[in-house]
């Protein structure tokens, strides 16, 4: 019989690849469409929706510099000492993590019709939601305690570790889209970088 903890390290591993794919295949969406000059947004919608890209990269930003400065070295602090308290900072870390994605997420919800309705917006929430629910699932287990559960655990981070990249390369590819168009005057703005 397979140890629940286990199973859900397992699951929450498959969910993150499945994201990972999600977000390799809308980084690459976005840059092609900066590069071909493509509007996501004829410029009525960019007016209504630019702020919310903005706050939405900012955040997307906050949380990325998060993952990276702090919970990729709490991962690797845990993988080299797979001590309770290591997995303690994991936890704790994974939480501010989860409390800086439902941010992100509170914006996605918050979006305009004319911005769910762009190819990207439904594989984007759908990341969003599955890395929420494997967040919650991973942060009820108890600290690994077998060395199964451990090898699980580590599976899960170095899972994740591949997502932060991923999404660091998406996050990039939405802001220069954001700042190609504006350079380009698709979305025209005033000083302080609102739609006009």
């Amino acid at each position: 019989m397979v140890d629940v903890s286990i199973s859900i390290f397992k699951d929450a591993a498959e969910a993150l690849e499945k994201i990972l794919d999600v977000a390799c295949k809308l980084g690459t969406a976005i840059m092609q469409a900066g590069k071909n000059g493509v509007m996501l947004f004829d410029a009525t919608t960019a007016r209504t929706t630019h702020s919310k890209l903005n706050a939405f990269t900012a955040d997307l930003q906050e949380m990325s510099e998060f993952q990276q400065h702090v919970l990729q070295p709490t991962f690797e602090k845990y993988r080299k000492d797979p001590t309770d308290q290591n997995w303690q900072r994991i936890v704790r870390d994974l939480d501010t993590t989860k409390y800086l994605l439902n941010g992100v997420s509170q914006l996605l919800r918050a979006s305009t019709p004319a911005l769910a309705t762009q190819p990207f917006f439904k594989d984007l929430v759908a990341a969003f939601m599955v890395r929420e629910r494997a967040f919650d699932d991973i942060l009820a287990l108890p600290i690994p305690s077998t060395p199964e559960e451990t090898e699980a655990a580590l599976a899960f981070l170095a899972t994740y570790d591949r997502l932060i990249g991923q999404l660091e390369v998406t996050s990039d590819a939405l802001r220069d889209y954001i700042r190609s168009m504006q350079s380009a005057g698709t979305y025209q703005t005033d000083s302080r970088g609102r739609a006009v």
